[in-house]
C-alpha cells in the first residue's frame, strides 16, 4: 500500500533537490524538486564532491513511501536490483552519490538506485536487441547480393544458343522498287478482348457481340511501289470513312505500332535502306509526335504488343536481312528506355504477336531456315516460353489479331501468298479454319475494330492488294468492301493498332 506523501514543509525533506553546499551536480536536473514528483537524477561525470554534512533531520531515517522513477510509489524497504558498474571510477562516484543522497532520504537512494538498475539492465537487453538486428541486417545484405549477383548470371545466360542463319527470305527493297518475297506483320493490342460469345467450331467465327464504340484501324507507313510512307490512313467502320492522321516524322515500313495509355508508339522498321532501333511517340490528345527511347537492336519485320496492366511495351523477334532474332526488348515509359525480355526458343523474323487472357502469343514466322506453324506463349509474370498447339499452316508476315476470346491468324506467305484464315480456342486448344479470305494476301492488316475482322492492305505477288475485307457472320464468308475512299489504296508493309475514341 502507497502511504501519502510529505507536505513539502517537512523538516529537510524539501530541500532534498537543491543543491548541496552550492554543488548543482546533487541538484536533481537542476530543477526545485518536491515529494510526488520525479527524481530524475543525472550524476555529473565530473563529480567528486565530498559527503554533504548531515543534519540531525537529513540523518533521521524515513519510512514514509516516495515517488519513483515511473511515477508510482515505491515503499521504503522495497527490494532494490544490484547494479554493477562499469569501471572502479564509476563505482566510486556512484558510492559518494548514494551516500550524498543517505543523507538526505535512505528511501530515495534506495529508489534512485533501484530505478537505475532497472534502466541499466533495460539498455542491455535493448543494446543485445540492436546486435542481433544488426547481425540480421548483415546477413540479409550479403543474401540480396548473391541474388542480384545470381539474376543477373540468369540474365546474360539464359539466351539459347541458337545459330544465326545466314538467309533470309529477301533483302529489304530500295525506295521505287516494289517488295517481293517473304516481309513483316506485327500486331499492336489496343485493350482486353469482348466477353466470349460461345464456343468455336470449324468453319465459323462466333458471332461478335455489341459494337458500337466507334474504334478506329489506322495504317501507318509501308510501301505503296516506287516510295515508302509517312503518311497515315484511318478508316472508322462506324460510318466507313477514311481520314487523314498526323504524318509521321520520317517514313517507315516493316514496323510494329501499339497502344499505351493515350500515346500511339511506333517502333522500329525500315526507309527503304536502312534498319531502324528508333521509336516514335504520338499524342493521342495533341496529335503530336515525338522521339521516345530508342530499342537496344535495330528490328523490322517484328512483333510490338502492349501490356496495358503492366504498363509496358515488348518488341519480339523480327530482325534484319541475314539476321534473324529471338531476342526480347521490354519497354518501361516512365523511365523511356528498354530492357532485355526472355528470348524466343527460336528466331522469328515476319512474325505475328497478341495479347489474350494475360499472355503473350508468338505466332509462325520465318527462323532462318523455314517457316513456321509453332506457336509459343507467355505469362509475363513468370517469364519463360511454353509451346502450345501448332497452327494448321506455315505462316510468315502474316496478321493475327484478338476476337472474341479467340486467336485469328490470316493469309502470310509459306513459298505462296496465303488466303487460309484459322482461329485458336484457348479452350479446346486447338486451331480450326474458317472460311478463306476472297485474295490472298501478305504483308497487310488484319483487325478487330468494334467487333468485327476486317483484313486489308498488303500484296499478293508483286501487286498491292487493294481489297478490304471484312468477315461475315451471317454468310460465315468473308465480304469485300468498297475501298475507294481510301487515301492511299495501295499499302503494304504497314504498322497497324486499333484507337478506342477519346471518352
Amino acid at each position: 500500500m502507497c502511504r501519502p506523501n510529505p507536505p513539502a514543509s517537512s523538516s529537510g525533506h524539501g530541500q532534498a533537490a537543491e543543491s548541496f553546499n552550492g554543488n548543482p551536480a546533487y541538484a536533481a536536473n537542476g530543477q526545485a524538486q518536491e515529494y510526488g514528483q520525479d527524481y530524475s537524477f543525472q550524476p555529473s561525470a565530473s563529480h567528486t564532491a565530498a559527503v554533504p554534512p548531515a543534519s540531525s533531520a537529513d540523518s533521521a531515517p524515513s519510512t514514509t513511501a516516495h515517488m519513483g522513477m515511473n511515477g508510482y510509489h515505491e515503499p521504503a524497504n522495497a527490494a532494490v536490483t544490484t547494479y554493477n558498474p562499469d569501471s572502479a571510477a564509476e563505482a566510486e562516484e556512484l558510492l559518494q552519490v548514494r551516500l550524498a543522497l543517505q543523507k538526505v532520504d535512505p528511501d530515495v537512494a534506495e529508489a534512485l538506485t533501484s530505478h537505475l538498475a532497472r534502466r541499466v539492465a533495460e539498455q542491455s537487453r535493448l543494446a543485445g536487441t540492436v546486435q542481433t538486428l544488426e547481425e540480421d541486417n548483415h546477413r540479409l545484405s550479403q543474401e540480396v547480393a548473391e541474388l542480384k549477383v545470381a539474376m543477373t548470371y540468369l540474365a546474360n545466360n539464359i539466351r539459347s544458343n541458337w545459330t544465326q542463319q545466314q538467309q533470309a527470305p529477301q533483302q529489304l527493297p530500295d525506295a521505287g522498287q516494289p517488295p517481293t518475297g517473304p516481309g513483316v506483320h506485327s500486331y499492336g493490342g489496343s485493350g482486353a478482348a469482348p466477353a466470349p460469345q460461345g464456343p468455336y467450331t470449324s468453319g465459323s467465327i462466333p458471332e461478335p457481340g455489341v459494337s458500337g464504340s466507334d474504334q478506329e484501324l489506322w495504317l501507318l507507313g509501308g510501301n505503296a511501289g516506287p516510295y515508302w510512307m509517312d503518311s497515315i490512313d484511318i478508316f472508322r467502320p462506324a460510318d466507313g470513312n477514311w481520314r487523314a492522321g498526323p504524318t509521321m516524322p520520317s517514313v517507315r515500313g516493316y514496323g510494329a505500332a501499339a497502344i499505351l495509355g493515350r500515346n500511339l508508339f511506333v517502333a522500329g522498321g525500315g526507309d527503304g535502306g536502312n534498319w531502324l532501333s528508333s521509336m516514335l511517340r504520338l499524342s493521342l490528345d495533341d496529335g503530336l509526335w515525338s522521339e521516345a527511347g530508342a530499342m537496344q537492336i535495330e528490328r523490322g519485320s517484328h512483333a510490338l504488343v502492349a501490356l496495358p496492366n503492366e504498363g509496358q511495351l515488348w518488341a519480339l523477334g523480327g530482325g534484319q536481312p541475314n539476321r534473324q532474332l529471338d531476342s526480347v526488348e521490354i519497354y518501361h515509359p516512365y523511365r523511356d528506355a528498354w530492357f532485355d525480355g526472355p528470348p524466343l526458343p527460336c528466331p522469328r523474323f515476319a512474325t505475328s504477336a497478341a495479347y489474350l487472357h494475360g499472355c503473350i502469343y508468338m505466332l509462325g514466322g520465318f527462323d532462318g531456315r523455314q517457316y513456321l506453324s509453332s506457336v509459343v506463349r507467355l505469362d509475363p509474370r513468370e517469364g519463360i516460353w511454353h509451346p502450345v498447339a501448332d497452327m494448321l499452316e506455315k505462316r510468315g508476315s502474316h496478321a493475327c489479331t484478338v476476337w472474341n476470346d479467340y486467336l485469328l491468324a490470316a493469309g502470310g506467305w509459306d513459298g505462296q501468298f496465303l488466303s487460309s484464315v484459322e482461329v485458336w480456342d484457348p479452350r479446346k486448344g486447338s486451331w480450326g479454319p474458317v472460311a478463306p479470305m476472297q485474295e490472298a494476301r501478305a504483308y497487310g492488316a488484319t483487325a478487330n475494330v468494334d467487333g468485327q475482322v476486317y483484313c486489308m492492305g498488303g500484296m499478293c505477288g508483286n501487286s498491292h492488294n487493294e481489297a478490304l475485307e471484312r468477315y461475315n457472320f451471317q454468310t460465315r464468308s468473308w465480304q469485300g468492301l468498297d475501298i475507294s475512299g481510301s487515301l492511299s489504296s495501295k499499302r503494304a508493309f504497314p504498322a497497324y493498332c486499333v484507337v478506342d475514341p477519346v471518352r
